[in-house]
């Protein structure tokens, strides 16, 4: 829970006429429900006030949108409360009442809605990547929403990953790293389940695996193999591409955006991905031993959040599962 005594929150926002007494009222309900206290309101009388003010005059996604970023800028970005308030918006969108299709459309892509669009259904690719990282808490808070069921798009993490990569700021790193870590854990949770899209998570696997230490060497082999089967080409070595992995990888930064567009023509480039991350799964399982100890790491690194300490945690759980369930039917 946060404590506003210590550093309280406020409102912040700038709005006129009935909408700015509407989004005083939304900040309320927010501010209230994540604050320690003797009085907290329970979550179906939050979901309940939520829902109150969707009726309200003025009422739009793009005011709800702001509303809870202005909550999540002022609370520290590794502070459990983000994770509070993203299962707030996951269990209001699971309502059923008016706000649920609402915040469905608006946490679709994990993307924040600028305040200029009076749509809903606003493409990723259409928002610029000075708008999408301009707020680093906001990330974060982003982040945690996958750890309750909302994915990371590949290319939120790729523009993460171009924009970070240069950032002096401390803070920033360390979302730009969480927002990796929660996004790779996301795909070996999901996809050994069978449910997750293929393309994304193997996007942001790569982002996770370029993070960590011997990344490179990995994505290195991973680019040799793939450059080889193409015929003619050849990958970089261990060790080159420093902060940017394998040509693989340059690869993917590049395509992202055309395949989110749902660009064609890319087909070749795509399936030859996904057998090399299937040959990692199947060769030996010498990546898929790197991938789970560098999620234990993670796990153990006091510098990270406790919500993505515990994804990773629960990431590398899975991983022992699966092995041990591969090993029954080959036993």
């Amino acid at each position: 829970m946060y404590n506003q005594d210590a550093r309280p929150l406020s409102f912040s926002a700038e709005r006129d006429g009935p909408r700015m007494l509407l989004s005083i009222r939304i900040f309320n309900t927010l501010a209230a429900y994540i604050s320690a206290g003797s009085s907290v309101p329970t979550l179906p009388e939050t979901i309940e006030n939520l829902t109150d003010c969707a009726s309200g005059v003025g009422f739009s996604a793009w005011l709800f949108n702001d509303t809870c970023t202005d909550v999540a800028l002022q609370i520290p970005y590794d502070h459990p409360a983000h994770l509070r308030l993203a299962r707030l918006l996951k269990a209001t969108s699971l309502s059923g009442g008016p706000l649920a299709p609402l915040l469905a459309r608006l946490h679709e892509h994990n993307l924040p809605l600028p305040s200029s669009s009076l749509s809903t259904s606003t493409s990723p690719i259409s928002l610029s990547p000075k708008l999408l990282l301009s707020f680093p808490r906001h990330q974060s808070y982003l982040a945690t929403l996958t750890s309750v069921g909302f994915p990371l798009t590949s290319f939120e993490t790729s523009a993460l990953k171009s924009a970070f990569v240069t950032s002096r700021g401390r803070e920033e790193y360390r979302a730009s790293r969480e927002a990796q870590i929660i996004g790779a854990a996301q795909w070996v949770i999901w996809d050994t389940q069978g449910v997750w899209r293929r393309w994304r998570g193997e996007t942001v696997l790569l982002a996770f695996v370029a993070t960590q230490p011997r990344g490179n060497e990995v994505l290195g082999r991973w680019g040799k193999r793939a450059e080889g089967e193409k015929g003619g080409g050849q990958g970089q070595g261990k060790g080159q591409g420093q902060g940017q992995g394998s040509g693989l990888w340059q690869r993917v930064l590049k395509r992202v955006p055309s395949l989110s567009k749902g660009g064609k023509g890319l087909w070749g480039e795509e399936k030859l991905l996904r057998e090399e991350l299937e040959d990692f799964r199947t060769e030996g399982m010498d990546d898929w031993g790197f991938i789970k100890r560098s999620f234990v790491a993670a796990a153990r690194c006091d510098e990270y959040g406790e919500e993505c300490r515990g994804v990773a945690a629960y990431a590398e759980e899975v991983m022992v599962r699966w092995e041990r369930k591969e090993g029954e039917k080959e036993g």
